[in-house]
């Protein structure tokens, strides 16, 4: 079948570009945003921006590309349903791709960057009332989800850095957190009832990621034949958490035994072995985190998402007075832009202002 047949009119089409040397140039760049350690996100998103761009040049090579192509291939995103966020996300990818060709000595300058975009407007999150954030609190009903939301209202981290958090990364005395997110390293301060939430849901345990896939413990199961005799098979698992063997234990018809002292014999004999996954290995993914909250907020009729504590901590912060530079800190902003969004939202911080600023009383 045609591509133009396979894909929605409102998709530009993803098929492998007809100019055998752009293919080439996006399978390096993929490398080299490896090589950089950019996001995941980011490795998946910016190389199949260029490759829609590669489609959208047919015959024509990167290495030809001028300012004017650029445009056209925007424009056409936007003709074909994109918003303006993703159109700009697409002209960021292609920024980031021809600094790679320049980089290399391929291009002598980079055209995306001559084309800009109008400023979008920034949009206002809608931020929980402390009550709201209480409410939601109350709706935790494991150890697991008490923690999570002690640590995302408790710390303002980011989804990626509450995905990635660590046992070992987490200083219980100094009440502070080592985290890995989009800017690199960085340490986030927790406060006493968020420390006491993850001492809790740890239960001693030392290492591993903080917030992880927990399976239960494999239950030993005997079954019995039509002859009478009883058997069970188990699973063996390693440090890793792979299966290294499965081990089989039987009993004969001529012993008669009863399902309790068969259960008790196979326990016996699995005792030995490592039955269950070790705790810690493998993180949760982004959008089970992401279901896991909303799950909790559906329990009070309330739609919050990770994120949404995250406006909390910093509009709360800021209605008690907090400075906006300790704010940009704490959130881990390179910007102080992006932290005043926040003056924008705390309608606390902005009745105190205009009662204290106005000559009127």
């Amino acid at each position: 079948m045609e591509a133009d047949k396979l894909d929605p009119p409102s998709m530009i089409c993803l098929t492998t570009t007809k100019y055998p040397a752009n293919e080439e140039l996006v399978r390096r760049y993929r490398r080299w945003l490896f090589a950089q350690k950019y996001s995941a996100c980011s490795q998946y998103a910016y190389p199949r921006a260029v490759s829609q761009f590669a489609e959208f040049l047919k015959s024509k090579s990167f290495l030809e590309v001028d300012h004017l192509d650029v445009q056209e291939f925007l424009a056409e995103c936007a003709v074909h349903g994109r918003q303006p966020r993703s159109i700009r996300g697409q002209l960021y990818a292609l920024r980031i791709f021809f600094d790679f060709l320049n980089l290399g000595g391929l291009v002598r300058w980079v055209p995306p960057r001559v084309v800009t975009m109008r400023p979008i407007k920034r949009h206002l999150p809608t931020v929980l009332t402390r009550s709201q954030v209480k409410k939601v609190f109350s709706a935790a009903i494991s150890d697991h989800e008490q923690a999570l939301l002690e640590v995302l209202y408790g710390t303002g981290c980011r989804l990626g850095e509450i995905r990635t958090m660590k046992v070992q990364n987490v200083d219980f005395e100094n009440r502070r957190i080592s985290v890995q997110g989009k800017c690199g390293n960085r340490y986030v301060l927790m406060t006493r009832s968020a420390a006491k939430a993850l001492r809790t849901y740890f239960k001693g345990r030392e290492r591993g990621y903080a917030f992880v896939v927990q399976w239960p413990r494999q239950r030993v199961r005997p079954q019995r034949t039509k002859s009478g005799q009883w058997w069970c098979r188990w699973k063996v698992y390693n440090e890793r958490g792979k299966v290294i063997r499965e081990n089989r234990g039987f009993i004969g018809k001529k012993k008669s035994k009863k399902y309790a002292e068969a259960l008790h014999y196979f326990s016996s004999l699995a005792s030995r072995d490592r039955l269950q996954r070790p705790i810690g290995l493998f993180p949760l993914s982004p959008s089970v985190l992401q279901k896991q909250v909303h799950r909790i907020g559906l329990r009070v009729g309330l739609k919050v998402y990770p994120h949404s504590f995250r406006h909390a901590f910093a509009t709360h912060l800021l209605d008690n007075g907090a400075d906006l530079r300790i704010i940009q800190e704490l959130l881990g902003h390179r910007s102080i832009r992006s932290t005043e969004i926040y003056t924008h939202i705390s309608k606390k911080q902005l009745q105190q202002n205009f009662d204290q600023c106005h000559p009127k009383p």
